[in-house]
């Protein structure tokens, strides 16, 4: 039965014309792209390992088109002690920076990063949202780049990061 559903599965990938090799994805939430799509299987390469998944089990991905320009987005949670003033003064200065630096090492044109406000308040901090656009081929990976500049803009500024306290009290 399994035989049967990958191998039509895979003709209906293949003549449907959805995904084609090239094509970057997100599965199962990681981020690579479509080596090759066979009667049974297809091939991922995520980052420097190719994962094999059953034509059947390909479901629920992400088509990211290497060439298409697309927006991705990322959230920082910093401490509910910080000034959020403080903050997006020190966005305005940062953000320009951290531009130039996506942009040089993905050897491509990046739109943004764009500070896009308050996602939402938690018992472990104020919760920013940032959006950058490119192209697919660099989705996974600039996002990757992007929390670690914003991380790295926070370490250098002193930005408490929002996280879990936890309170022992003894007797």
């Amino acid at each position: 039965q399994h035989i049967v559903a990958d191998i039509w599965a895979g003709i209906l990938m293949t003549f449907e014309g959805v995904v084609h090799v090239g094509d970057f994805v997100s599965y199962n939430g990681q981020y690579g792209v479509i080596l090759s799509i066979g009667v049974r299987t297809t091939q991922l390469l995520w980052f420097s390992e190719i994962t094999v998944v059953r034509n059947n089990d390909f479901k629920n991905y992400i088509n990211m088109p290497a060439e298409k320009t697309d927006r991705v987005t990322t959230t920082l949670t910093v401490d509910l002690s910080e000034s959020i003033e403080r903050i997006e003064g020190i966005l305005d200065e940062e953000l320009p920076l951290i531009h130039d630096k996506l942009c040089e090492i993905s050897s491509s044109d990046v739109g943004g990063p764009k500070y896009r406000g308050i996602q939402k308040m938690t018992e472990y901090g104020v919760v920013l949202s940032f959006s950058i656009y490119c192209k697919g081929m660099y989705y996974g990976w600039l996002q990757l780049q992007l929390n670690r500049e914003l991380t790295a803009m926070c370490e250098r500024r002193g930005i408490r990061l929002g996280m879990t306290h936890l309170v022992i009290q003894g007797k």
